[in-house]
């Protein structure tokens, strides 16, 4: 789990205030920590954003793949009923 603030991050390391810029990288959160951080949209963990990009790419080529097929019918579908050229 790779963790990236999105915002700047202020936190308590071993009693001393530190704060995370954007784009660096987050460590030493808890679960709760990073729960709460994520639902606010103050950090992101970019292995589970890969994941999802590639998730969402797989369904974009199903959805083009699905579209060109209708496509293809629709197309045969009318040359079918085209009056032939005299």
């Amino acid at each position: 789990m790779k963790l990236i603030a999105l915002v700047a991050v202020a936190m308590m390391v071993k009693g001393e205030r530190i704060t995370i810029q954007p784009g660096e990288e987050v460590t030493g959160l808890n679960k709760v920590d990073i729960a709460d951080l994520k639902a606010c949209g103050a950090i992101e963990d970019q292995d589970e954003t890969a994941g999802l990009e590639k998730k969402q790419e797989a369904v974009e080529r199903k959805a083009a793949k699905e579209f060109a097929d209708a496509r293809r019918a629709v197309q045969a579908s009318q040359a079918a009923i085209e009056a032939p050229a005299a």
